[in-house]
């Protein structure tokens, strides 16, 4: 039976949220539930990324607990990955 090759993060240096300051992308990318403002406003930025789908795909592979990536939060990733609609 073939190992498992460890995982490796995709580079998304051309990523939108990589063009911003760190300080930003914390503040939108991984704001309180409660704010929702600015997690559309991340959604949004992800939206117009030129890595949205790879973004998205490795997302929904890791699993992060939090945060936006892909256009999608947590919430949003738990739902896709138990059958939901994407």
């Amino acid at each position: 039976m073939p190992e498992s090759l460890p995982h490796q993060e995709p580079d998304f240096r051309d990523a939108s949220c990589r063009q911003m300051d760190v300080s930003v992308v914390h503040e939108y990318f991984f704001a309180e539930r409660r704010d929702q403002a600015k997690r559309k406003m991340a959604k949004r930025i992800c939206g117009g990324c030129v890595e949205l789908q790879a973004c998205r795909d490795y997302a929904l592979e890791i699993m992060p607990p939090v945060g936006v990536f892909g256009g999608m939060d947590e919430y949003d990733r738990y739902r896709i990955s138990h059958g939901g609609a994407s």
